[in-house]
């Protein structure tokens, strides 16, 4: 039996039709629901319809499939369940198809398995081919919301959508599974979400003939543009992996970048790159350097070889000429990340950071933020650590008792102390012709560095000022967080003349309590502790996003929480009895168990 080509568009609505009425109606495990229907829409498409229990979901197979469909080879044959449809089908002739079931979404989830699991709601045959568009949901599911849509079955990331936030969205995904993250496998196939200037498929199919540049060209543009499925993926760090040989130092930060993208890696290809890269490292430029090292943690890779390697490379000063602020302040923030310090590489960075400011433009002032960021994170693990030896000094270790004596490398590591004075001074005194050319973001985060800086009475009080006025003509525009964070630093500063500043955080925290996250509600308290103020409106939304959001806390937040209001002061007395009982109940679990 041959199908029509042109005459098959209506039969499809009416079979359409008839299937999304009786899964409207009926929720049963009918053999006719169970069934997968494969039905050509037209003659440059192929569709099939799926219909796993009382949900609809519609199937376009790609381009090789679509191929078979227009050279008149269709894909499996009319059956008798079919024919039994398309009667049935005819007695819904008058039935108006919803045209949102039409409209195929660029989001897929395809799936192998047959049972509705958290990973999977797909069934058929279906489910092997990609990319695969999902219209509707069983309704009586129970598991979690499908991967790119929302909780009402819409889909959260489109074809419309910027490429940017399909890559987020990829990258997500794959945080959320990190079984998914390796390459070749099969566990979760997710079908691509191809944005409307993704790279060609034409393009795509040389990947296993591609050169080594042709190949790091390519995975850039598909890092920007798309297509975000597993599938091509695979194919671009299999061909990496085969050509990894012929890879340079600059072809293989390239490619780590790209991979700490869209959050997607192969563990055996990262680290044979790694122990690659330290073969042609001396032939590094800063700009592949600061790439490895973020890519690599960014990954949550950390080799102390390459790290060592790659920050020896960069303090070479023809090398650290090369690097702009962006570059440096992604260094640097991969190295704490990792409490890797090197003392010559922040030395070298904070030198060629006083040399920059001087000619930096409106594009590098956040790079500006960050760096002074990283200097004040590195000065509080310094000085962590140096409590931490003051305390070891009052209980002296005994080789005797199974203690062993630090190592040579331990003591080195901790005699390695960056002086900033000198260059948080000449810092601070290119500051002020940069502040007010800084976002709102960036104000944040020099406030934030300077607050933690405070103990080296480096930063001009003007500077301070000038950051304040700055933050308060913006202080409308600021998010929960910022908000915070400004409250937290004028603690440290102990700023109490700027009160004006400090209303306009305290406005802002009232108004946006909501969006704290339980650690945020802590700081928030202490903040208001330390100040000892009575803020009646602040005191309720704090009291109400804990009762809402009390069963998202750990038992280490409650804890942390309970401390926090037993300090606290003008903290709300049934506060203070709903933590007290829920510490009692933890208490008594820990026992329990």
């Amino acid at each position: 039996m041959v199908w029509p080509r042109v005459s098959s568009t209506p039969v499809f609505r009416k079979v359409l039709s008839t299937l999304s009425c009786r899964c409207a109606a009926s929720s049963s495990k009918d053999a006719l629901i169970q069934s997968t229907v494969y039905i050509p829409l037209d003659s440059h498409s192929h569709l099939s319809v799926i219909v796993p229990y009382s949900s609809l979901y519609i199937c376009r197979y790609d381009a090789v499939t679509a191929r078979f469909a227009r050279s008149g080879r269709l894909r499996s044959r009319p059956s008798a369940e079919y024919r039994r449809l398309h009667s049935e089908a005819l007695l819904f002739s008058d039935t108006v198809i919803d045209k949102s079931l039409t409209g195929l979404p660029a989001s897929s989830l395809p799936s192998s398995s047959h049972s509705c699991t958290s990973t999977s709601h797909l069934t058929g045959r279906a489910s092997k081919h990609a990319p695969l568009s999902t219209v509707g949901r069983y309704s009586a599911c129970q598991g979690r919301a499908l991967h790119g849509f929302s909780g009402k079955g819409k889909p959260a990331v489109s074809s419309r959508d910027s490429p940017t936030k399909q890559r987020r969205a990829f990258a997500s995904s794959v945080v959320r599974e990190a079984r998914v993250s390796q390459c070749g496998s099969d566990s979760v196939n997710r079908g691509p979400v191809q944005p409307l200037a993704a790279v060609s498929p034409e393009t795509l199919a040389g990947i296993p003939w591609m050169s080594r540049g042709r190949l790091c060209s390519i995975v850039e543009e598909v890092t920007e543009r798309g297509p975000y499925d597993v599938t091509t993926w695979n194919k671009l760090l299999c061909r990496a992996e085969a050509i990894s040989g012929s890879l340079s130092a600059r072809d293989i930060g390239r490619l780590v970048v790209c991979m700490a993208k869209v959050n997607y890696f192969q563990p055996s290809l990262l680290s044979k790159l790694a122990r690659q890269v330290l073969q042609g490292i001396n032939d590094a430029d800063g700009l592949t350097c600061s790439g490895l090292l973020h890519g690599f943690s960014r990954l949550n890779r950390f080799d102390a070889k390459l790290f060592h390697a790659a920050s020896r490379r960069l303090q070479e000063t023809g090398v650290m000429r090369q690097c702009s602020l962006f570059s440096l302040s992604l260094a640097l923030s991969a190295c704490l990340r990792h409490k890797f310090v090197d003392e010559g590489l922040f030395v070298a960075a904070g030198n060629h950071m006083a040399e920059l400011l001087p000619t930096c433009n409106a594009a590098d002032q956040q790079s500006v933020a960050l760096l002074l960021n990283c200097f004040a994170r590195l000065f509080n693990m310094q000085q962590r650590r140096q409590a931490t030896e003051e305390d070891l000094q009052l209980v002296p270790l005994r080789t005797s008792s199974g203690l062993s004596e630090p190592s040579s490398l331990e003591k080195a590591e901790r005699e390695s102390v960056v002086n900033f004075q000198d260059i948080l001074t000449n810092i601070c005194a290119a500051l002020p012709p940069l502040l007010p050319k800084m976002n709102l973001q960036s104000l944040t985060l020099v406030l934030n560095a300077l607050s933690r800086l405070r103990s080296f009475r480096c930063t001009p009080a003007e500077v301070l000022a000038a950051v304040c006025d700055l933050i308060e003509a913006q202080a409308k525009r600021l998010s929960a967080l910022q908000a915070l964070t400004v409250l937290n630093a004028l603690v440290k500063l102990r700023a109490s003349s700027e009160t004006e500043l400090l209303e306009a955080v305290l406005l802002q925290l009232r108004d946006r309590a909501h969006h704290l996250n339980p650690r945020d509600i802590c700081l928030t308290i202490k903040c208001l502790t330390a100040l000892r103020m009575k803020d009646q409106r602040l005191e309720e939304e704090l009291e109400g996003q804990i009762f809402l959001t009390l069963h998202h806390f750990s038992p280490e937040e409650v804890t942390a929480l309970t401390v926090a209001c037993s300090r606290w002061t003008d903290a709300p007395s049934r506060l203070r009895q709903f933590l007290a009982e829920k510490s009692r109940e933890n208490k008594g679990a820990d026992c329990g168990d």
